[in-house]
């Protein structure tokens, strides 16, 4: 799937990905070494999501 990533409102990050890959949901880690995958609350849903803008890396992949 095709996925975009944008500057969002107040500094954040706007990740958004193709219509089809609705139900599929957004998952998040900090490192990829021995990553810790967490869903991102709400991605299930719709295909957008806005990240706050932080210090830290975040890595991103959609998931079923």
């Amino acid at each position: 799937f095709r996925s975009q990533v944008a500057r969002g409102d107040s500094g954040g990050v706007l990740l958004s990905w193709d219509l089809g890959a609705l139900g599929m949901q957004l998952q998040r880690t900090f490192s990829l070494e021995n990553p810790d995958w967490q869903v991102v609350p709400g991605s299930g849903t719709t295909n957008q999501v806005t990240w706050p803008g932080g210090t830290s890396n975040t890595y991103f992949r959609l998931a079923q």
